[in-house]
């Protein structure tokens, strides 16, 4: 038997390639996808090919599926999905929980009640959080016992609003509530001294009262009025994330009787004993609470931070009466960046008038002014109502202070003093008609060590 030449095969195969493939009709070409008789391929590939690749992704996918059952597995046994690895003391979130408090609002750090800005959007929160309250079958809790605050409007139409105050949830935190036989610290308040001793049932007492003796002058007895208890059932504890858990709640009702324009803070504080030995006695929690009176009142419920700039004018008589060139300015400030000459400064129009008259307003402060000055939905500000916050701003501003800010402007940022050089550039660039034998005579009358040179608090002293 002849034995077929390799060389000739090669050759053969290297012609074929330069030839140019037959042509095919287009259901040739599809007839061959599926199956060449010639080269015997269905796809382009051979059954060998086909076995092969069947092998390979059968054996990779196998692989894939055990190592994902193999993670599923110890997700599943070893981790345990009804608590966390670390609670209380080994959490880093604490071993207590703290107060939280609502409504809030979306927008601003305070809750805004006006003729501009109805109160129904704050009802509608309180209904939210209520609705889960409004339908369990809990004996430790019932809706009614809240009186005024436990139906809608929650007194919101009457300058008398409620705010809830509830404990977050920290899971297996057992409540550990002074009672009759303990040595209560000095801090607790009297009312909460007497409800201790007069209590059968211990709880959770909370307290408010003014952070300062100022906020105390404005809040009589009656301000704070607790709705229903005035503490935390401890039955409810603790919470171990079961089914049906529903958080204890406190309602509070403010009474204003205070005048439009009042700013005041309280601070309500939950009383109750440390889980760590070490310390026998602390607050459990802690939050302040800021409250404005707007055009009917606001109140603003927010924890841990400063009060807010006030948005309104005090209601206080005017320290002095702008003359008629700080009218000018304030006239030719509201047209310089009232940009599309409408009368009317928005947000952006309004922060920069305000920065080229040197004072540098807060966003809340400024989104304050629009929202109480606005005669409509656009957060604009006419240039009366634009006069009136300037003006108590101009008339309330310290002319110490602006001293020193220009002469923050001239001394050297370095050494923080002011040479004859300094002084020259400024006067030029202000325009002003003073000598060079005055410039120099000012250095030489505060330069006291003849360096020539002087710091600014020696001016000023």
């Amino acid at each position: 038997m002849r034995r077929r030449n390799p060389q000739v095969t090669e050759d053969q195969q290297q012609r074929d390639l330069l030839l140019r493939p037959p042509d095919k009709t287009l259901k040739e070409k599809f007839r061959d996808l599926f199956w060449d008789p010639k080269k015997k391929t269905c796809l382009t590939r051979t059954p060998i090919n086909w076995l092969s690749i069947t092998i390979y992704y059968f054996i990779f996918l196998t692989i894939v599926i055990f190592l994902f059952l193999l993670t599923l597995f110890i997700v599943y046994f070893l981790v345990n999905v009804d608590r966390p690895q670390y609670v209380l003391k080994d959490s880093p979130i604490g071993s207590t929980p703290v107060l939280s408090v609502f409504p809030f609002d979306d927008e601003f750090s305070m809750i805004w009640l006006d003729s501009n800005r109805p109160y129904k959007s704050y009802v509608e929160k309180i209904n939210k959080n209520l609705k889960d309250y409004n339908s369990t079958s809990s004996k430790s809790f019932n809706i009614s016992d809240l009186g005024d605050c436990g139906k809608s409007p929650f007194g919101y139409d009457k300058k008398t609003p409620c705010i809830f105050f509830r404990m977050t949830r920290l899971l297996f935190w057992t409540p550990n509530p002074y009672r009759v036989d303990d040595d209560l610290p000095k801090d607790v308040p009297s009312d909460v001294k007497k409800l201790i001793g007069n209590s059968t049932s211990p709880k959770i007492w909370v307290s408010c009262n003014g952070s300062t003796p100022k906020d105390r002058d404005h809040m009589p007895e009656g301000f704070f009025e607790f709705q229903g208890t005035q503490g935390f059932d401890i039955t409810a504890y603790p919470f171990h994330n079961q089914n049906g858990f529903i958080d204890p709640i406190i309602a509070m009702k403010l009474n204003f009787k205070e005048p439009e324009g009042t700013l005041f803070t309280f601070t309500c504080t939950a009383w109750g004993k440390e889980m760590d030995t070490k310390i026998t006695a602390v607050h459990i929690c802690y939050i302040n609470v800021y409250c404005f009176i707007a055009s009917l009142f606001t109140g603003e419920v927010m924890s841990g931070v400063p009060p807010p700039p006030l948005p309104l004018p005090l209601l206080r008589k005017k320290q002095r009466l702008l003359s008629e060139t700080e009218k000018k300015i304030l006239r030719e400030a509201f047209e310089l960046f009232d940009s599309n000459n409408d009368g009317y400064l928005d947000y952006y129009e309004f922060k920069a008038s305000s920065r080229c008259l040197g004072f540098h307003l807060k966003k809340c402060e400024i989104l304050g002014i629009l929202d109480t000055y606005s005669r409509s939905n656009k957060n604009q500000i006419s240039f009366d109502d634009y006069y009136e916050v300037m003006e108590e701003k101009m008339v309330k501003r310290d002319p110490m202070d602006e001293i020193k800010e220009a002469f923050k402007l001239i001394a050297n940022d370095k050494t923080n003093t002011i040479t004859y050089r300094d002084l020259k550039y400024a006067v030029e660039k202000i325009g002003a008609d003073i000598s060079d034998r005055d410039l120099r005579s000012m250095i030489e009358e505060f330069d006291t060590k003849g360096h020539g040179k002087f710091k600014p608090v020696t001016l000023l002293e």
